[in-house]
């Protein structure tokens, strides 16, 4: 017969304790260099999307510059003219989003969709680091509160499961070999003289070399972050498996859920990059990529299978304070209608007709309060936001691809 006690509302707090302190001593990621920098160096998350974003468009830059393809004589002498316009803001925004009037070859400045890819990159590092570091902290918060109802060996091995599943060996080799496919697609970018015309190809210098090696590096920790995102959000889904304990009257206003609610609402977040990242490649355009057939059925089923890392530990989420929320309105529903079986019995004496009726009231009163009781784990207007302009950007890319079609 087991000897593990069973937490109750009075003691979940103090086995919660002992439930943080011995999971939170880990990192949700085993990769040696990806502790040193985000665990010994503490980088900020907002500096890791800086340093993202130099690594994939800045060494590029630098090595266009020095291959002489930045920019056209043309465009140079165009971007002057525009500097010294009466509008020098309109005018320099128009020539980068629209392209150089006099000379509209791509040179690397010219490279919108090189650009824009590069700015999403750099924040999907952002709020991956973000993401990442929350996976360890945000269920400590909750051990630290008691809400889960699981024990603390279920929530030991939970964690330990999933993150095993998102360090797995087999993960680090996939992106290996999905790293090296997309070298070796770059490379043919720059060896083949039909892309004599992009500023990366090998007839003008090394800057596409340079380039293959960067989405070689971007594409390997991309999908070493995706794998940990994916174990991550299971991870979440599974803490929630055996119920969560109701708080409503804790700071956050959300049963005391606000930190994983705030990793959810980032996991909603690197979602949407995700999809516009898909839009860009596909919607814009880059060296043919996007009338390819295998490009644009990856980009759909990327556009509709993206949401469920959020989708998933949302719905965990709000299920276990929905089944919390109504086991308490059974119990007051079984006391509700026992005194209302009382009040309008015919037999009634009317010098008992205002028996707990203060009680009665009060009961009323929380039925109500739970009623009313936000089940989500922050405010839902956030979500409804992000949703949509997932949405919008899905409907982009899928009004692209008919277009593509037609």
């Amino acid at each position: 017969m087991s000897s593990q006690v069973e937490p109750t509302r009075e003691t979940a707090p103090a086995i919660g304790q002992r439930t943080a302190a011995a999971i939170a001593r880990q990192s949700w990621y085993t990769n040696v260099s990806a502790r040193f920098v985000l665990d010994e160096l503490t980088l900020p998350s907002w500096l890791a999307g800086v340093f993202a974003l130099v690594i994939y468009w800045g060494l590029p830059l630098g090595m266009s510059f020095i291959d002489g393809t930045l920019i056209s004589v043309a465009q140079s002498q165009e971007l002057n003219a525009a500097l010294a316009g009466p509008r020098p803001l309109q005018s320099v925004l128009a020539f980068f989003l629209l392209g150089a009037k006099t000379d509209n070859s791509q040179f690397y400045l010219l490279d919108r969709s090189h650009f824009l890819f590069s700015i999403l990159t750099g924040l999907g590092a952002a709020v991956a680091v973000s993401i990442l570091r929350r996976l360890s902290s945000a269920p400590a918060a909750l051990y630290r509160r008691g809400l889960p109802v699981a024990d603390a060996d279920f929530l030991r091995r939970n964690e330990a499961f999933f993150r095993a599943l998102g360090n797995h060996p087999l993960g680090r080799i996939a992106s290996l070999i999905l790293a090296s496919g997309v070298f070796l697609v770059f490379f043919y970018f720059y060896r083949n003289p039909g892309y004599h015309y992009w500023w990366g190809s090998d007839i003008h210098g090394r800057a596409g070399l340079v380039l293959a090696a960067v989405e070689f590096v971007m594409v390997y920790f991309a999908t070493q972050s995706v794998f940990l995102i994916l174990a991550g959000a299971a991870m979440i889904a599974g803490m929630f498996q055996k119920g969560v304990e109701l708080r409503p009257f804790l700071a956050d206003r959300c049963n005391g859920l606000g930190p994983i609610g705030n990793l959810i609402l980032m996991l909603w977040l690197i979602a949407l990059i995700g999809a516009m990242a898909v839009y860009v490649t596909m919607g814009l355009g880059y060296l043919g990529i996007e009338r390819m057939p295998i490009a644009w059925a990856l980009a759909l089923v990327a556009t509709l299978v993206i949401p469920f890392v959020a989708i998933v530990p949302l719905v965990a989420t709000v299920r276990a304070t929905l089944r919390a929320r109504d086991a308490q309105l059974r119990r007051i529903e079984d006391r509700l209608d026992e005194r209302y079986a009382k009040a309008i019995a015919p037999q009634a004496a009317s010098d008992n007709a205002s028996d707990g009726g203060d009680d009665f009231g009060q009961l009323k009163e929380v039925y109500e309060f739970l009623c009313d009781l936000n089940i989500w784990p922050f405010n839902p207007r956030a979500l409804t936001v992000i949703i949509l302009a997932y949405a919008l950007q899905a409907y982009a890319t899928i009004r692209e691809f008919v277009g593509q079609g037609s």
